[in-house]
């Protein structure tokens, strides 16, 4: 998540990013053959990410850069990229293969973060290898095991929001739900004792820093978390439960399919997939609910809504003005008008796409009853790259969560409804 966003929905101002960087690392070694230097950073090259003016609202600079197509932007790290901001552009992106997650694992590939991303981790492969590893983990995520974690994710939101509504207000619904609630259901779906959820949280709250912590520190916490889930791999081998995590063990010790590195970034991506991005929804959907009180007033008097709101929320929130998982062009490719070549990066901008108003009608208008239409938003991407821990923790935030955020938005001191 952009570190803007934690900043600003935890009520601090969040810090411009800085104008012009001097770095360049355009190229890398490894296939494609001989990329192409990217260039200089010019002060024609925006620096990215843009500071948002509002927490939850796209920056001003994405609306203008969708009529304007792909523009070259310099990275925190000092990479340049090629920012992708429409629906159209962001939707070839998000499916095309040439569009590689695999490249940017490679030595100096440009990146986003301080750090490369892990080339076990599901979200750094690509087909045949996402697809085999996809399908292989899938049949843990079935539809009773979600169900069957369902009255768990009830219980810690309504213990969540009657602890906030006891202590009376001012509420912190960050610290008291937003960034509590989605910790404990991720721990409880892998089995990770409650005694450890905090030392979890700030394992990937500094792994997923853009810009807030050293990159040693960065390194440490991904190290560090994965050190901590190879032993709960090893104690789920010893000591099987009912738990995501010693089914995946199972898999893997069944048919020997998934390597002891990917069992673990398995139960990494699961926490990193469903913590934070989860954390942001919930708190930016109750900060957009306050600010649209009749929007809240009909959901209160209909509920029967809650499903077509959680899917206009996912919609409307800018969860992140940091773009989303960045991609290497594996060959030169035309998009958007602009010619991109072999090498060179490409970053997807799901939150500009979903205010574009060649899909959404009105699409700056956040609408509850709003049908989603054939197309859909790109809050999780196409189809074909929706990873089997976001489609989990899309499902823990669309319904409890999302519930308990309405019942604290509609509910007084004493808690009761009004």
């Amino acid at each position: 998540m952009d570190d803007d966003l934690i900043v600003s929905v935890s009520g601090h101002g969040a810090q411009p990013a800085t104008l012009w960087s001097s770095r360049n690392r355009g190229t890398f070694d490894g296939d494609p053959s001989a990329p192409g230097d990217a260039g200089p950073v010019t002060k024609k090259t925006l620096a990215f990410p843009f500071p948002a003016l509002t927490a939850g609202e796209p920056p001003p600079q994405f609306a203008l850069l969708r009529e304007s197509g792909p523009m070259r932007v310099s990275l925190p790290t000092g990479d340049l990229a090629w920012l992708v901001t429409s629906y159209r552009d962001n939707r070839t992106v998000l499916s095309d293969p040439r569009f590689s997650r695999a490249l940017t694992t490679r030595p100096g590939a440009p990146r986003l973060q301080p750090v490369p991303p892990d080339p076990a981790a599901l979200f750094s492969m690509d087909p045949p290898e996402h697809t085999r590893l996809r399908r292989l983990v899938a049949p843990a995520f079935n539809a009773a095991r979600m169900a069957a974690l369902r009255p768990a994710i009830e219980r810690f939101a309504g213990e969540l929001v009657a602890d906030l509504l006891a202590a009376g207000p001012p509420a912190d619904l960050v610290a008291g739900l937003a960034s509590r609630l989605p910790i404990a259901v991720v721990c409880e779906l892998l089995g990770v004792p409650p005694a450890d959820r905090d030392r979890v949280a700030d394992w990937v709250q500094r792994l997923l820093s853009l810009t807030r912590y050293p990159v040693e520190q960065v390194a440490a916490a991904r190290r560090e978390l994965k050190e901590y889930l190879a032993k709960l791999v090893t104690d789920r081998r010893s000591r099987p439960g009912p738990d995501l995590l010693s089914e995946l063990v199972a898999l893997r010790d069944a048919g020997d399919l998934l390597s002891e590195d990917e069992l673990v970034m398995m139960g990494a991506t699961v926490i990193t997939g469903g913590f934070l991005s989860t954390s942001g929804e919930i708190a930016l959907s109750l900060l957009c609910l306050l600010r649209h009180p009749r929007e809240l007033a009909g959901l209160r008097d209909r509920p029967d809504l809650l499903p077509a709101a959680v899917e206009e929320l996912l919609r409307y929130n800018a969860l992140t003005t940091g773009g989303g998982l960045l991609r290497i062009a594996s060959q030169d490719v035309r998009l958007g008008g602009v010619d991109i070549a072999a090498g060179e990066a490409v970053l997807p901008v799901i939150s500009a796409a979903n205010r574009d108003g060649d899909v959404f009608d009105d699409a700056d208008r956040l609408d509850l009853a709003r049908a989603t239409g054939p197309q859909g938003h790109r809050a999780t991407g196409p189809q074909g790259h929706r990873a089997t821990a976001r489609i989990a923790g899309r499902w823990m935030k669309c319904q409890p969560g999302c519930s308990a955020t309405c019942r604290t938005a509609c509910s007084g001191p004493e808690g009761k409804s009004r």
